[in-house]
């Protein structure tokens, strides 16, 4: 008889089988995390170790972003200084307005006996990153549990709400801005007093809205804006001359547009119509939206005004 020799290595389950099992582990505990909350802890306590390093990993990006705002020009710092000057004189009278509201509010809620609203709790945090996930729009900021941050509360900054708590761990919490597509916020029209809810869209839905901006809201946003309205202004002042001068450059080397039209001329001319087209009042007097304006003022500017007929004519009367 002839023994078979033994196996040299002990084998295990197949590779079918450990991929199945733990294929079906991972939906087990996602079930449970999602339905019944049951590894938050786990979680919490996993935060808590990890986050000493965190905080050693984000080191050299801090080093570098304390460095470069300590060589901050002069110049820098005086518009900023004298930007909030004028802020504060603008809200100086508006916390003396809501100072007197407050007051006759609280005398006519005892009028009428009515319990007194509870105080408002802030808490001051700093964003320390965005999460690595590309489908979601959320950053963590340093407050957590252990400072009083609770999930579902409001987070703002200066200009107005930005986001709200999704998740909140011992020493840091999940913040959901306003771009996700899976947040909702409720807000009110200063203007016209209308409540409703906001939803998020994401990057590209926020893009697709921006396109479908009605001159109304940018009235609004010159009215009660301010700050956000010259920050756009400031990026059509600094994206249209670089994309549009490196479109006639690179048309000029392939021959297709003009070598004796001055790139920086044409640049401003494209520049100051697309400033007076975008203002409110002539998008209404002409029916146009934002989005309208670009291909119509690049048509215009490229294909001309004049025919075949009427070009030759006119070069007739006007000669290079």
């Amino acid at each position: 008889m002839q023994a078979s020799a033994p196996p040299i290595f002990k084998r295990g389950p197949s590779l079918i089988v450990r991929l199945a099992f733990f294929a079906i582990l991972s939906l087990v505990l996602l079930v449970a995390d999602a339905r019944f909350r049951y590894l938050e802890e786990i979680r919490a306590g996993v935060s808590v170790v990890l986050f000493p390093l965190q905080e050693a990993a984000s080191v050299p990006s801090t080093l570098i972003k304390r460095v470069g705002e300590f060589f901050v020009t002069q110049a820098a710092l005086y518009r900023e200084n004298e930007q909030l000057k004028r802020e504060r004189l603008l809200s100086g009278s508006d916390v003396q307005r809501i100072r007197a509201l407050e007051s006759e509010n609280e005398q006519l809620r005892r009028l009428v006996n009515a319990p007194p609203i509870p105080g408002r709790t802030r808490t001051i945090a700093e964003i320390l990153y965005e999460t690595r996930d590309p489908f979601t729009r959320k950053v963590v900021i340093d407050r957590g549990m252990m400072h009083g941050v609770k999930t579902g509360q409001a987070v703002v900054d200066h200009l107005g709400v930005i986001g709200q708590v999704t998740r909140v761990f011992p020493l840091v919490a999940e913040v959901s801005l306003l771009t996700d597509k899976s947040q909702s916020v409720p807000v009110q029209s200063v203007r016209t007093g209308v409540r409703s809810i906001t939803f998020g869209l994401g990057p590209e839905g926020m893009v697709e809205r921006l396109t479908k901006t009605s001159p109304r809201l940018l009235r609004d946003l010159q009215r009660f804006a301010p700050d956000l309205h010259r920050k756009l202004a400031e990026m059509r002042e600094r994206n249209i001359p670089y994309v549009f001068g490196r479109f006639i450059e690179e048309g000029q080397l392939a021959g297709m547009v003009r070598t004796d039209v001055r790139t920086d001329f044409a640049v401003a001319f494209f520049l100051s119509a697309m400033n007076g087209l975008v203002q409110p009042a002539a998008m209404e007097r002409l029916g146009l939206t934002p989005r309208d304006i670009p291909p119509r003022a690049i048509e215009l500017f490229f294909g001309g005004l004049l025919t075949p007929a009427g070009r030759q004519e006119h070069e007739k009367l006007f000669p290079r």
